[in-house]
């Protein structure tokens, strides 16, 4: 009799696991939706989503999709220069109207990549508990931050134009959005680029239709989304891109406005490092 127990549970384990993995993948999906209503709301107000503008003047900080998403609809920080202390900013000065927060902390957690530490833990926030608006990132149900890439406005995505590229102004998406707000490339940080633990350019080039990665659509190659933003979650799975060593699900979910199906295709083997 306890044999057949184990024998069930067994085969029930897996499939409530995957039950349950979905269930919490269709909740991202759902958070994703209110952050892009949120995004409209903000595009209402100013006439044009968050975009990055670089300060040169500290290669060391750098603004990121992931930290400029969280600035514009929360703004957690203290009141620094704009005089609001908490969620929302001033435009002019300390006496301006406060804008935002477009979305509730309630629903949304606030988070931080911390300094240093192992690239294989990177990609998890620390929820924040003093803010800064420079660093703080707005986290998904698994504590994971959730990437932002503002389409360039003078880019597309039809046949025989640049894609996915990184810091190219032709690009429609700028794989650079997923710099370490504290670090520069390549140190640490979202722009460690290894599999499988952090988001790789490959990887989100072939993921997102262009399917020999070279950044370029080509005749035959179809862009998976070609909207003024992507929101992007690694899932449950906490995996971002979806390498293929962890089961042949891709479970991240990714929005523009609307729900984007992924190329889920297993990775050709010159994606790999």
């Amino acid at each position: 009799m306890i044999g057949i127990i184990v024998l069930l549970a067994t085969i029930a384990l897996p499939a409530l696991s995957r039950v349950m993995a979905q269930a919490k993948r269709t909740q991202m999906a759902a958070d994703l939706q209110v952050i892009s209503q949120a995004l409209e709301a903000y595009r209402h107000d100013f006439g044009d989503y968050p975009r990055i503008r670089v300060d040169t003047s500290n290669a060391n900080v750098q603004p990121t999709g992931a930290s400029l998403l969280c600035w514009a609809l929360i703004a957690p920080g203290p009141a620094g220069a704009d005089g609001a202390d908490g969620p929302g900013f001033r435009l002019r000065g300390t006496t301006g109207a406060i804008k935002g927060p477009y979305l509730s902390t309630d629903r949304f957690t606030v988070g931080y990549i911390p300094q240093g530490g192992m690239a294989s833990s990177i990609s998890t926030a620390t929820v924040a508990t003093t803010f800064d608006n420079v660093v703080d990132v707005i986290c998904d149900r698994n504590y994971h931050p959730i990437l932002y890439f503002p389409a360039n406005k003078s880019g597309n995505a039809q046949t025989g134009s640049t894609y996915i590229d990184t810091g190219n102004p032709a690009a429609l998406f700028d794989y650079g959005n997923t710099l370490s707000p504290r670090q520069p490339a390549g140190l640490n940080g979202l722009a460690v680029d290894s599999l499988p633990n952090q988001f790789n350019l490959k990887v989100m080039r072939y993921r997102m239709g262009d399917l020999n990665m070279d950044g370029v659509l080509q005749q035959g190659e179809s862009p998976v989304a070609t909207g003024p933003y992507l929101l992007w979650s690694p899932g449950p799975d906490g995996f971002y891109g979806c390498d293929g060593t962890h089961g042949s699900a891709c479970d991240d979910v990714v929005d523009n406005g609307a729900s984007v199906q992924l190329n889920t295709a297993p990775l050709p083997s010159n994606a790999f490092p």
